[in-house]
């Protein structure tokens, strides 16, 4: 007699219960390390080699895990701590267990796994975007479809249920560049000097609040007059800590004016004195940070910022700053690759997407062009 293959399973009489029982192994317990079987019942011999074959096809390809036993919010939060904890930057970790705790497990987490139905999710999707907004909704359905991925990769599912849901439509921000007269109202009305310079750092470089927070003098040359990027200050659940740039991109050097030189000079004299005089003072060598020379959280800086606007009866945050200074570059003239690079993005696609409506229209100047060179 040939030998059954390893998860053909077997088939034998149960005189205690008379009847026929077919067993297959489906897989092992990854918490308890049991073998999980599946088995089905039938009266006579050749209706239990049917029913055996159904459960076999049933199960095809998946092992592993018992997917009809654990449930959606289980199984995320397996993947988060098994696949992101350690791999991405700490506060993304926490966005995404935030997410997956007041979003997925309130709505799909007590659906088993192997019973998520794509027009469960899409319902989902839409009630999130609906209810709080589509760039949550998006956000939410992106951890979903990594975890459920990762399910099939596993072969713990057969399919990808996730393949083909629908993103909800965003609505494309309008952005509302300052002009120069409406930063200098800014700067006139904010009484801090550490906020004043921080506005113009934001304003002159277009970097991002967590790349300023993070910038040390050391990092400033001011004889090339430049700065470089190398670390950020991100927000975690433990406070403010410092990290590398999310991309390589990011890692950057942005050429300075020299109005912005000479106020940053200025600037470190007071801060000196600042120094001098707080006995309390752990100097890090921040440019912008707490009172106490520690490093600030992102959130504090741009609440900090927002007060400061209102103040001034500007209609601005932080980030608008970099999209302000994004802005008139682009109305100037300046290439879209040199804007790309001064920003930081990975590639200037992702520069195009956010500005092209600020790129300017030089259709008239080759219309110019052309009719230098157009033959008679």
């Amino acid at each position: 007699m040939a030998r059954r293959g390893n998860g053909e399973g077997s088939i034998y009489y149960d005189k205690t219960k008379k009847c026929w029982v077919a067993s297959i192994c489906i897989g092992v317990d990854t918490t308890t390390g049991k073998t999980i079987r599946r088995r089905v019942y039938a009266d006579n011999n050749k209706d239990i080699i049917t029913k055996k074959n159904d459960m076999l096809a049933k199960y095809k390809d998946t092992y592993y895990m018992d997917a009809d036993r654990i449930t959606v919010g289980d199984w995320v939060s397996k993947y988060l701590d098994t696949y992101k904890k350690g791999s991405v930057r700490q506060n993304t970790y926490e966005s995404y267990l935030y997410l997956a705790k007041h979003y997925i497990a309130p709505h799909l987490g007590t659906v088993k796994l192997d019973k998520l139905l794509p027009i469960q999710i899409q319902h989902f999707v839409n009630d999130l975007a609906a209810q709080h907004s589509p760039r949550t909704a998006e956000y939410v359905l992106a951890i979903l479809k990594m975890a459920i991925r990762r399910a099939v990769d596993e072969n713990i599912l057969v399919k990808d249920v996730t393949r083909g849901i629908k993103k909800p439509r965003k609505k494309a921000k309008e952005i509302h560049p300052l002009t120069p007269e409406d930063v200098q109202i800014l700067i006139d009305k904010t009484k801090s000097d550490k906020m004043k310079m921080a506005i113009k750092i934001l304003y002159m470089t277009g970097m991002r609040s967590e790349e300023l927070l993070g910038l040390t003098w050391n990092k400033i040359n001011f004889a090339k007059q430049q700065l470089t990027i190398s670390q950020v200050i991100i927000r975690t659940k433990d406070g403010p800590i410092i990290e590398a740039p999310k991309t390589q991109a990011s890692a950057r050097a942005i050429s300075l004016p020299p109005k912005l030189l000479t106020a940053l000079k200025n600037y470190k004299k007071l801060q000196a004195a600042e120094i001098l005089k707080n006995k309390n003072y752990q100097n890090q060598n921040f440019v912008i940070c707490r009172q106490n020379g520690l490093p600030m959280m992102p959130v504090c800086f741009c609440n900090i910022f927002g007060r400061n606007a209102k103040n001034a009866d500007i209609a601005i945050t932080a980030h608008g700053l970099r999209h302000t200074h994004a802005t008139q570059l682009f109305k100037a003239g300046w290439n879209a690759k040199d804007v790309q690079e001064r920003l930081g993005h990975s590639s200037v696609s992702v520069t195009l997407d956010i500005y092209t409506h600020h790129v300017p229209q030089r259709q008239n100047d080759i219309a110019a062009y052309l009719d230098q060179i157009c033959p008679n």
